[in-house]
């Protein structure tokens, strides 16, 4: 008898690249529109690499779009919107309703870190034939990488998040959990004029 495929989805959180809306630290620097056509390469750069993973995606914004669409560079994903009062809130929300949706293997990344892979994205979906959770780890103390084979509400409990604290107390929770994780490279998003400055990211 063979055994049914695991049903997997990857979702990107992302924000329509609105000036004063996106990357405001990296804005205090360059500019907002020079902040803005940065975060505009960093999703085009993004949704090359997502149209390139075998599996259901969908990107969630935090607000709609120009005129109610989607964001044109992930035209392949599904358009949802976020929920909730803080990132915790919002992840939460969304790996709820795709766990309620029937999927089994779900990973979540952001839409601004330059050196993300489709290699990478499948590492991860291959990480959770083994592990409870995949976890890819940031520079900042954060992850740009986030995926789980049932929903854990209480990992997106208790974070102090947009802190360097949030790796340490995700993996703390996991671990009282009794999840078994597993560990991506450690990748850089980029936020401020540091980020991009050491990346080598064009801006």
């Amino acid at each position: 008898m063979m055994t049914e495929k695991p049903k997997r989805l990857l979702m990107i959180f992302a924000k329509p690249p609105v000036p004063g809306r996106v990357k405001t630290r990296l804005a205090k620097d360059l500019g907002e529109q020079a902040a803005t056509d940065v975060y505009r390469k960093l999703l085009n750069l993004t949704a090359n690499v997502v149209n390139r993973v075998n599996c259901r995606k969908q990107v969630w914004l935090t607000a709609p779009a120009e005129g109610g669409a989607g964001i044109p560079e992930f035209q392949d994903c599904d358009t949802m919107l976020q929920k909730g009062a803080n990132l915790g809130e919002r992840m939460s929300y969304a790996f709820e309703q795709v766990f309620k949706d029937g999927n089994d293997r779900v990973v979540i990344i952001g839409s601004d870190c330059p050196d993300i892979t489709v290699e990478l994205i499948e590492e991860a979906f291959q990480a959770l034939d083994g592990s409870d959770l995949v976890i890819g780890p940031g520079e900042d103390g954060g992850y740009w990488l986030l995926g789980m084979k049932e929903f854990r509400p209480d990992l997106f409990r208790e974070i102090a998040w947009s802190t360097p604290a949030v790796l340490s107390q995700t993996e703390e929770i996991a671990g009282r959990l009794g999840l078994k994780i597993s560990r991506l490279k450690m990748l850089n998003d980029i936020d401020t004029i540091s980020d991009l400055e050491k990346s080598g990211f064009q801006k």
